[in-house]
């Protein structure tokens, strides 16, 4: 049956379909905002954090050198 009332308050096939879009757009918005964060800060390699322990000076050259050729 299709239900189509031009007075404010109706409710037609048209109305439950965009609501139903809206509502997978959101979860879809939702999910790739969760994927996006959890991978903003997954990026570095034990090479990179490595290389950034040595620049904020957390190591010296010689540790730096001794890691860098385990790693490789």
């Amino acid at each position: 049956m299709l239900y189509n009332y031009d007075m404010l308050g109706s409710y037609s096939v048209w109305d439950g379909i965009l609501m139903f879009l809206m509502m997978v757009l959101i979860v879809f918005a939702i999910i790739w905002a969760v994927h996006y964060v959890s991978r903003s800060g997954s990026d570095d390699n034990a090479l990179t954090i490595l290389k950034k322990r040595y620049a904020r000076g957390e190591i010296d050259k010689k540790e730096y050198e001794e890691k860098k050729a385990e790693l490789q």
